[in-house]
């Protein structure tokens, strides 16, 4: 995916994963990574203030992640294909 996108995207996505994704996910297998575990994790980032726009960015990289590690055969399904992002209008 790195050369198929702009440096200054990359390093977003990067840095995406690295500060949010990682020290929240980053424990649990790809095969083990459920629906309830990102909707859970899209919960906990509204609670503590984040932005729509940063919680849709994480679910970019989180979908293009497991939908590699689907097209390589990691995992049977995508759960970012099943979890929605919330409307931020649903929050307040």
């Amino acid at each position: 995916m790195k050369g198929r996108v702009q440096p200054g995207t990359w390093y977003q996505y990067e840095l995406t994963c690295r500060v949010y994704i990682l020290p929240r996910l980053g424990g649990i297998k790809f095969k083990d990574l459920g629906p309830g575990h990102l909707q859970d994790f899209y919960s906990h980032n509204i609670l503590i203030g984040k932005g729509m726009r940063s919680i849709k960015l994480i679910h970019v990289v989180l979908h293009q992640a497991l939908k590699r590690a689907l097209e390589l055969g990691f995992i049977s399904r995508n759960p970012a294909d099943i979890v929605k992002t919330l409307n931020i209008n649903m929050v307040k």
